[in-house]
C-alpha cells in the first residue's frame, strides 16, 4: 500500500470515529506514521482529504447497489456481502457523511456520476412499468438503508446469514417491483 492509500485508510477510520470537526491532520499523520507535511504532499488541506475519502467511499459503496436491484444469484449476493464486510469502514463513512456540508460540489458531482448506472437502471425499469415511480435517488437510499440497518443481523459471528440476506432482497424487490 502506498503512502497516499495509507493516509486515506487512516483518515477514513479517524473521520468515522471523530467526525469531521473532531479530526485533525495531526491525528491522521500520527496514525499513518508520517510527518504532517507529508499529508500536504498529497492533499491541499483537511477538506481535500475528507473529499477524497468521500469519493473513495462512494466508489466502494456504489458497487453494492446493483446486485440488490434484482436478478442476482445467491453466489452474486454472497460476493456482494463479502465485499461489504471487507469495506465496512467506507460504507460507514458514506452513510455518515454523504450530505455533509464539507463535501465539495465537485465531489457531489463525481458521486452522482458514479451512481449513474444504477440511476439509469432504475429509470429504465420505471419506464417499462416494472418498478415503482419514485425518485431513483430515494430508491437507492431505500435499498442501501434497508441493508445497512440489518448489517449486524446479516453477519452473525463473522458469517453471512444467507437466508436472512435473501429475505431482505425479496423485501426490497416486493417493495419496488410493480
Amino acid at each position: 500500500m502506498n503512502k497516499k492509500d495509507i493516509i486515506l485508510k487512516n483518515a477514513l477510520e479517524i473521520f468515522n470515529e471523530n467526525g469531521y470537526v473532531g479530526t485533525s491532520i495531526n491525528d491522521v499523520a500520527k496514525k499513518s506514521g508520517i510527518a504532517k507535511s507529508t499529508i500536504f504532499h498529497y492533499f491541499e488541506n483537511k477538506e481535500d482529504l475528507f473529499n477524497q475519502v468521500f469519493v473513495k467511499s462512494k466508489i466502494a459503496f456504489s458497487k453494492t447497489n446493483n446486485p440488490f436491484l434484482f436478478g442476482a444469484s445467491n453466489d452474486e449476493l454472497i460476493e456482494l456481502l463479502e465485499f461489504q464486510r471487507n469495506h465496512i469502514e467506507e460504507l460507514k463513512f458514506f452513510n455518515q457523511f454523504e450530505y455533509s456540508k464539507y463535501i465539495s460540489d465537485d465531489s457531489k458531482k463525481l458521486a452522482q456520476e458514479i451512481h449513474e448506472d444504477t440511476i439509469n437502471y432504475i429509470k429504465n425499469e420505471q419506464k417499462n412499468n416494472r418498478m415503482v415511480d419514485l425518485d431513483p435517488i430515494f430508491i437507492c437510499m431505500f435499498i442501501t438503508n434497508t441493508f445497512v440497518s440489518n448489517y449486524n443481523r446479516i453477519f452473525i459471528n463473522g458469517k453471512i446469514d444467507l437466508d436472512y440476506a435473501l429475505k431482505i432482497k425479496r423485501f426490497i424487490e416486493k417493495a419496488l417491483v410493480i
